[in-house]
């Protein structure tokens, strides 16, 4: 069952954008995607993001069936902040 939160958007969504990048780069994780709009996968957690009206939507698709949630949600805002 997917699951979605949104957070605000704190920086240039280019910058955000890279810098997600180099932290799945540096993680081993997949990161495809621009300033609108990709998609990440890594750790047993594969998502979408989205960025529009000053905001990130994230939707997590899977997630490894013994991780909490909020632990899932509090890892992905730190990478999309």
């Amino acid at each position: 069952m997917a699951k979605t939160f949104t957070a605000p958007l704190t920086r240039d969504p280019e910058a955000l954008v890279a810098e997600a990048r180099k932290q799945a780069q540096a993680a081993g994780a997949h990161f495809e995607g621009d300033a609108a709009s990709g998609r990440f996968a890594g750790q047993g957690v594969e998502g979408t993001y989205a960025v529009a009206d000053g905001q990130v939507r994230v939707t997590v698709t899977k997630m490894p069936m013994l991780a909490p949630w909020g632990l899932v949600e509090n890892q992905l805002r730190k990478f999309f902040s």
